[in-house]
């Protein structure tokens, strides 16, 4: 772990230090922050907020591209932290080098996911290799003329590398949403979503999901997230997350709880939060 910073609130974020998109959103999250960089992943960093040696935590939890961070959904289930805040940040990944024979290109494993056609075209031979966030990949590209790193233009000037390519990723717009974890419970603003997890009772094909839906989609209430991840300990069933429009104190919002409750084993509020809505534009 490394921090840095003087002053202001403590967070924990995926590090090392030196260019993450998660330090970019604790900073725009945060006015001043002193930030906690974690080697150690993602877990790491929600421990020390569990702990107490940071304030809070900001993880990456979706991405307009590749969908869910599911190691981030499955950490959210044995934590006793909340969600607090989101924050939607506009992804520009680029590709950058010391040298020009590229034959490795690194990152960390979303940032290669979002830029895989791009990054085949230019090198279709090189080995596209996983690491554990850009800035790590970015002292690995310093330090190998083969070796090339996907990840913010900025890296560029920290570790004395060439931008080869910007605006790599496979599809205009590249959004990933933050969540800021804490132990608060933030007042309804008329503007809110709440994330939950579930597990049904009966895991019945079809039917059983769609009696779940019912009391949300007769309130109108909107869903704007629903994923299922296997329950680790129990093969073939299957927790769900969902993400919905409302707060957890907004009367519907209870009721739609209340109704549901006989059809889960086990329903757990992760938070609700003022919401952030995806921009119209990635610029």
């Amino acid at each position: 772990m490394e921090t840095k910073g003087a002053g202001g609130v403590r967070v924990s974020c995926l590090g090392p230090e030196g260019g993450t998109w998660s330090e970019f959103a604790v900073r725009s999250m945060f006015s001043r922050a002193e930030i906690a960089f974690c080697r150690g992943g993602f877990r790491e960093a929600i421990e020390l907020a569990e702990a107490g040696s940071t304030e809070y935590c900001v993880l990456p939890v979706e991405n307009s591209i590749e969908g869910p961070v599911t190691p981030v959904l499955d950490a959210l289930t044995s934590t006793g932290l909340r969600i607090v805040a989101e924050k939607i940040v506009s992804v520009r990944q680029a590709l950058l080098a010391v040298g020009t024979d590229i034959r490795r290109v690194v990152s960390h494993p979303q940032a290669l996911a979002q830029c895989e056609g791009r990054i085949r075209a230019m090198f279709p031979n090189a080995e596209i290799i996983s690491v554990s966030s850009t800035s790590a990949g970015a002292i690995e590209a310093a330090n190998r003329e083969d070796t090339a790193v996907v990840g913010p233009p900025w890296l560029a000037q920290k570790y004395g590398l060439r931008v080869i390519a910007q605006d790599m990723s496979d599809y205009r717009f590249n959004l990933t949403r933050f969540i800021c974890l804490g132990r608060g419970r933030p007042p309804r603003t008329g503007r809110d979503k709440t994330s939950l997890t579930l597990v049904l009772r009966d895991d019945g094909p079809g039917g059983s999901l769609h009696r779940l839906l019912t009391p949300f989609a007769e309130r109108l209430i909107n869903l704007s997230m629903v994923v299922s991840r296997p329950e680790k300990e129990k093969p073939w069933r299957y927790r769900f997350f969902f993400d919905l429009h409302g707060h957890e104190d907004d009367s519907a919002v209870r009721s739609a709880l209340s109704d549901i409750s006989s059809m889960v084993t086990e329903m757990k509020v992760i938070g609700s939060y003022p919401r952030e809505d995806w921009p119209q534009t990635d610029a």
